[in-house]
């Protein structure tokens, strides 16, 4: 293996023990330091995903990165640099109340590595995280399955007018949440920042109705057939804080005050610096022994994390959350 692939890789199995210990203790801090591989804002991270894990009594077990590492650049002299784009699928395990648990998250990094007299370096680093997305993951080379509807049912919703009573149902929306998760719908465009457009469809899956409008700032809707560049959709559908008006004044949807008073399919909003300003959404798939919403979401792609997202590089302590009930009967629009 080149050089910088063993480092590489040395890199990830510091980050992995980083999330498991929350410190590089007992580790090598001195070839950490050396490598310039640890950075304040995982240190960070992982420090707080160690707390949470402390104030819900789960004990991370293990963490486990699979990559996939794409060049990008290689400047030609003799190789000694190289810029590459990593996608991390990162797994935890870990025990809670006497049972056994995994999270999973796509996290994506643009890395420079350089080779110096004292071995290679990382000498630049952008990871992603929910302020800051890098590139849209390929599209998913998943067949195009209709999975948790049938083509004739989803035509009949397709059909549905604004005047209909319609019931929302949470297992279509979950199953369609646990699905695509780390995917994009082949029917959907996928966005740079996707978490939104991702929920939206878990909604539409479910059963909400779109409200069809001329004007984007209007309604909540797609058009399929159109490139991605025509951004062929409302506002509302691919938007955190537009959903979010959205949802509270058209759909008799209710903001509760507790996380605790959600069920699956309910959707959260994050504001991450207190502004008032949402800028991210998740919806519900599961709970775990405290009855703490456990959510999936897009940007970055995430499995069952639990919704308080401290271990995230865009969390603050000015961070605010907007907890939605979906009613289980729509009223008509």
């Amino acid at each position: 293996m080149e050089g910088w692939l063993q480092s590489l890789k040395l890199y990830f199995e510091m980050r992995n023990l980083l999330w498991v210990e929350g410190s590089l203790y007992p580790s090598v801090p001195a070839v950490a330091e050396k490598l310039r591989l640890v950075d304040q804002g995982v240190l960070q991270a992982a420090q707080r995903k160690a707390y949470e894990g402390t104030s819900r009594e789960v004990r991370i077990l293990r963490a486990h990165s699979h990559i996939w590492v794409l060049p990008e650049e290689d400047d030609g002299i003799g190789g000694k640099r190289h810029s590459v784009r990593v996608m991390e699928q990162i797994r935890w395990v870990y025990e809670e109340a006497g049972q056994y648990r995994v999270e999973v998250r796509i996290i994506e990094h643009q890395q420079v590595w350089e080779q110096t007299a004292a071995g290679w370096q990382l000498s630049f680093q952008h990871t992603s995280d929910e302020l800051n997305p890098l590139h849209p993951h390929p599209a998913s080379n998943t067949p195009d399955v209709e999975s948790v509807y049938a083509k004739s049912e989803k035509k009949s919703r397709m059909r549905q007018t604004t005047a209909t009573t319609v019931h929302y149902d949470r297992v279509y929306s979950l199953r369609y949440a646990e699905l695509w998760w780390n995917h994009s719908h082949p029917r959907f465009a996928y966005l740079r920042d996707d978490c939104t457009n991702f929920i939206s469809q878990c909604l539409w899956a479910g059963g909400l109705p779109m409200q069809v409008h001329h004007s984007r700032a209007r309604g909540w809707w797609y058009q399929w057939d159109q490139p991605v560049a025509a951004e062929a959709w409302s506002y509302s559908w691919t938007t955190s804080d537009a959903l979010l008006r959205y949802l509270l004044q058209i759909h008799g949807t209710k903001q509760v005050v507790s996380a605790k008073d959600l069920r699956i399919g309910d959707i959260i909003f994050y504001d991450w610096d207190g502004t008032g300003h949402y800028h991210h959404t998740t919806i519900v798939v599961d709970f775990d022994a405290l009855g703490d919403p456990l959510v999936n979401a897009h940007t970055d792609a995430s499995y069952h994390r639990h919704y308080r997202y401290l271990d995230s590089r865009a969390w603050s302590p000015q961070t605010r959350y907007a907890f939605l009930q979906i009613p289980t009967v729509v009223p008509p629009l």
